[in-house]
């Protein structure tokens, strides 16, 4: 397992290649942020990962929007206390 013990937000991650990469980073040993405006798609996703005995959550965000993408980053780095990797499949907006 290629990302063992390191942790990954992945923006997008409902559906698409979003919840592909998501569930790829997970199996590889990731812990993976799921984070979508799309909490029903967000929550299959968690389910998808935790599922196969990886490790998830979701963060429910709009990354267009700065004060989301803080939040997004902050309830990571609170539940797992450091933030290693990102995929994103929308735009930042930093």
């Amino acid at each position: 397992m290629k990302l063992q013990g390191k942790v990954a937000i992945v923006t997008g991650a409902a559906s698409g290649i979003g919840r592909a990469s998501a569930i790829l980073f997970a199996k590889e040993g990731a812990m993976v942020a799921v984070v979508d405006v799309d909490t029903q798609g967000g929550a299959k996703t968690v389910e998808k990962i935790t599922a196969q005995g990886n490790i998830a959550f979701f963060v429910k965000a709009d990354v267009s929007r700065n004060a989301d993408v803080r939040q997004m980053v902050e309830e990571t780095v609170a539940r797992w206390e450091e933030w290693t990797s990102s995929s994103t499949t929308q735009a930042w907006c930093w």
